[in-house]
């Protein structure tokens, strides 16, 4: 039996069309690399997903979370908003056969959990715009915060999907360029 030990995660562009690929995640590790760290190597599996929410590390191993369906809901100053309609849980390892009994009933309780939190048909986010911060923030930090990631720039109070982008996070201050 043959398993995938690395995750390709690829923007595509609205005619479908390969735009780049944007970072590799080993299934073993769950490390990071950038797109030229790795062997370019087409794709085995392709899932579909408009955004990605984060990765969490469960029993079994890391998972990523993804965007599966969004609708634009607004746009503020000419960024558009959007709700997060449905979502995917990924698992990265290939090593589920190996939990006991007990701990795959632990672990399916997790995912339930997280199912069930994700199913909460009110989250929003925007590719370009601060919705963490009130316009008056923006305005009084507008200087500094150009040079800043929008991740840099929110408010943790509001970031809420905070945790579960930290590893991602990590990646791209140890990988500016990518």
């Amino acid at each position: 039996v043959f398993y995938q030990t690395k995750v390709n995660v690829q923007r595509v562009g609205p005619d479908g069309k390969h735009v780049d690929a944007c970072f590799t995640i080993g299934r073993t590790t769950g490390e990071i690399y950038t797109n030229n760290e790795v062997e370019r190597k087409l794709p085995q599996r392709v899932v579909d997903a408009v955004g990605i929410l984060g990765m969490i590390k469960l029993q079994s191993g890391q998972h990523l979370i993804i965007i599966t369906k969004q609708s634009q809901v607004g746009v503020i100053r000419g960024q558009p908003v959007y709700k997060v309609d449905e979502t995917q849980i990924l698992p990265l390892s290939t090593h589920r056969q190996a939990l006991t009994k007990e701990t795959d009933q632990v672990e399916e309780k997790y995912q339930g959990l997280i199912k069930q939190a994700l199913s909460i048909k009110s989250y929003f986010y925007s590719p370009g715009y601060d919705l963490t911060s009130s316009i008056q923030r923006q305005q009084h930090h507008h200087q500094q915060q150009q040079q800043q990631q929008l991740w840099e720039r929110a408010d943790d109070r509001f970031f809420f999907n905070r945790y579960v982008s930290e590893p991602l996070i990590q990646a791209s201050k140890e990988h500016p360029q990518a």
